[in-house]
């Protein structure tokens, strides 16, 4: 024993080892914990973004009959978002986990945990409508969010299941118009406006449309209306009939 410490001391003054002031431990600590609490925050801000997503959604879509509810829920899920608040609780455990007391709380304990104060932080954000704002300025910001990121966009590009959306480039007359969809194609769009007319087309106008894929480049539109929810619901052609799936469904 003796000469185990005997050894020890003069491996310590050999190689000049001192001890680790304590400040550094706590700076290492605070460090760690900051990771912690910044990957937790920016975990939350993922969470406005989904539920905007789920709640701005086209659901009725079910009620339509073009999808069925598993494929339409699949299509719904915000994958991209729900990635980014998985990698950030991960993170979040890994930094709790190499604090100083870190180890005495369990997997289970501190992914829980992660999880209820992400949600209760990002539904806070959501209620303030920081979800919207998110989603707008990456769809500004990240070339081909749109196309890749954005469920709702995606479950409209499906001329073969009748649903297509995008922006009105041109209006040839009463019952054509050009529509550009989110994959940069080109459509002529057959549609015969109702009386009165809810939606004005333009240049420029985003649309929803359902209906049916005539052939490469041609659509023909039973229902439309404008992309943003907000800004009306849906038309039905007056001269096509409303196919009775749609007939339970509330249409102007």
């Amino acid at each position: 024993m003796n000469n185990l410490i005997e050894t020890t001391l003069k491996k310590i003054k050999a190689e000049n080892i001192a001890p680790t002031p304590r400040w550094q431990f706590l700076f290492k600590n605070c460090i760690i914990w900051g990771g912690a609490t910044l990957t937790l925050v920016l975990g939350s801000l993922a969470v406005p973004v989904i539920l905007h997503m789920l709640v701005n959604n086209d659901w009725e879509l079910y009620a339509y009959g073009n999808l069925s509810l598993p494929y339409l829920i699949l299509l719904s899920l915000p994958h991209f978002w729900l990635t980014c608040l998985a990698l950030f609780i991960t993170l979040a455990y890994y930094n709790i986990r190499h604090t100083k007391s870190g180890y005495r709380y369990g997997i289970t304990y501190i992914i829980i945990g992660s999880i209820v104060i992400s949600l209760m932080l990002g539904g806070t954000l959501y209620v303030a409508g920081l979800g919207r704002v998110i989603d707008e300025r990456f769809a500004r910001a990240v070339p081909l969010y749109d196309r890749f990121a954005r469920p709702r966009h995606l479950i409209w590009m499906q001329p073969h299941h009748g649903l297509l959306a995008g922006t009105v480039m041109t209006v040839t007359d009463e019952t054509h118009f050009r529509l550009r969809d989110f994959g940069d194609n080109d459509w002529e769009v057959t549609y015969v406006m109702p009386r009165p007319n809810v939606i004005t087309l333009s240049k420029g106008i985003r649309l929803r449309v359902i209906g049916e894929r005539i052939d490469e480049g041609r659509f023909s539109a039973h229902m439309i209306a404008p992309f943003d929810r907000s800004r009306g619901e849906w038309m039905h052609s007056q001269d096509l009939p409303l196919p009775h799936r749609w007939q339970m469904m509330r249409i102007k």
